[in-house]
């Protein structure tokens, strides 16, 4: 099977969608298919490298890593098109999905869509406004009318689609995480440099979260849980790994809370460092309402980290409650969580077992063999979107006019055809002749 994946985002970015697809694309290329990224460029310029097809973007200062390209023909794209894709699989509704629609009409390829990213959650800190908000439903419901299927990473994204009509063929797929990055353990010789980097004694209780700091993170309440913690528990540390534009006003935040001296930020770090930060933490926390995957919380389960998390449908999906995480509803809520964390060793080891035992689930193998079934349903089963019904009179016509092309009947086809031509013709000019626009 030719599959071609499509996403905004390259493999330079760090970002859980590109990180999703590039998973995705080696769990098939595992099953014997042919699998190439076509994504934005990270400058203007397009080209290929190995599977991957670039195409020349710019940068579109509205929200961090968001590229933005018009491109109306590209002989890259004629690239693809030559190649011919069985299927293709879209994760980003935007730039790239205008060139998917343009390579599913021409080459006559089902499209399979994944619905990554909330936009409710996101717009409100770029164009402020219940309008801009209630435009989002709308726009969605328009762009991915020629999808054949949507996947929905959880139940949550799901549900949020129907509701809002955006979608009503949806499957669900939770996404999986590479297992294999998480198998070697942070040494005790790794664990001290690191403690040493971040100034933080070597005895110290150290939890926190991965990701970018975004506003839509709602740091701010684990930074508030935090300061009621080190009323009771002065020699905890908690550790924000990442990188974002709010850093500045968390950071602000940090020094209002005077904590300032139990708060350590790490900046930008290596894909291949990550692994590390979760084994450096006694357990993970988040406070976010905005993910639809909940990558994190599958990655700190994957390390064998416990979750504490704010109440929202993706950690709920995750997370067992009591067992390998807590879900907390409020700032008290969530320091009695960190407490109980804390203050029991014996829990703590007992729930980081648990968070271990539960990996399997969140495997990429499982991932791909879901997605890989998808394919093949929908490559078998004629869909109801627009495109697919083109894609399939088309198919027709082809198939109607080699068949005709072969017989007798065919050549009487053509002289109709001819027939009908010439006489569409003469009526035609004798009408504009009438209304004296013919000269």
């Amino acid at each position: 099977m030719k599959i071609l994946l499509t996403s905004d985002l390259n493999p330079s970015q760090v970002n859980g969608v590109i990180v999703s697809v590039l998973n995705l694309m080696k769990e098939l290329e595992k099953k014997g298919h042919d699998v190439r990224l076509l994504c934005l460029s990270p400058n203007h310029n397009s080209y290929s490298s190995g599977k991957t097809y670039y195409v020349g973007s710019m940068p579109l200062n509205i929200y961090p890593d968001v590229r933005a390209s018009l491109m109306i023909s590209s002989k890259l794209l004629d690239e693809v098109c030559d190649w011919c894709p069985d299927i293709i699989h879209s994760q980003c509704e935007f730039f790239t999905y205008s060139f998917v629609e343009r390579i599913a009409k021409r080459c006559k390829a089902p499209i399979v869509h994944t619905y990554h990213t909330l936009y409710e959650h996101y717009v409100q800190y770029v164009l402020p406004g219940q309008v801009m908000q209630d435009l989002i439903a709308p726009v969605m419901r328009v762009r991915l009318r020629t999808a054949d299927v949507v996947i929905a990473p959880t139940r949550k994204t799901k549900r949020l689609l129907f509701q809002k009509g955006v979608a009503d063929h949806v499957v669900v797929i939770p996404t999986g995480i590479d297992l294999s990055k998480y198998e070697v353990s942070l040494s005790e010789e790794e664990r001290k440099a690191m403690v040493r980097k971040l100034d933080i004694p070597e005895d110290a209780l150290i939890y926190g979260s991965v990701g970018r700091l975004a506003e839509e993170k709602n740091l701010d309440e684990v930074l508030q849980a935090h300061k009621r913690l080190l009323e009771e528990r002065p020699d905890v540390y908690l550790v924000l790994v990442g990188d974002g534009k709010y850093r500045k006003q968390l950071e602000e935040e940090v020094d209002s809370l005077e904590i300032r001296d139990r708060v350590r930020f790490t900046g930008m770090v290596s894909p291949d460092e990550v692994g590390k930060y979760y084994r450096l933490f006694s357990f993970f926390i988040s406070a976010s309402v905005s993910e639809t995957q909940g990558l994190t919380y599958i990655e700190a389960l994957a390390n064998g980290r416990p979750v504490i998390a704010r109440r929202d449908d993706a950690p709920v999906e995750v997370i067992q409650e009591g067992v390998d995480g807590f879900i907390f509803d409020t700032i008290d809520q969530a320091v009695d969580r960190i407490k109980a964390l804390v203050d029991d060793p014996d829990r703590l080891a007992a729930m980081s077992r648990a968070a271990w035992d539960s990996r399997e689930a969140f495997g990429t193998e499982r991932f791909g063999d879901r997605v890989n079934a998808l394919y093949e349903r929908v490559l078998e089963t004629p869909g109801k979107s627009q495109l697919e019904r083109e894609r399939i009179m088309s198919k027709l016509a082809d198939q109607f006019t080699l068949l005709t092309d072969r017989s007798d009947y065919g050549k009487f086809y053509d002289i109709m055809r001819a027939k009908w031509s010439r006489a569409s013709f003469r009526m035609k000019t004798k009408s504009l002749a009438k209304k004296g626009t013919l000269k």
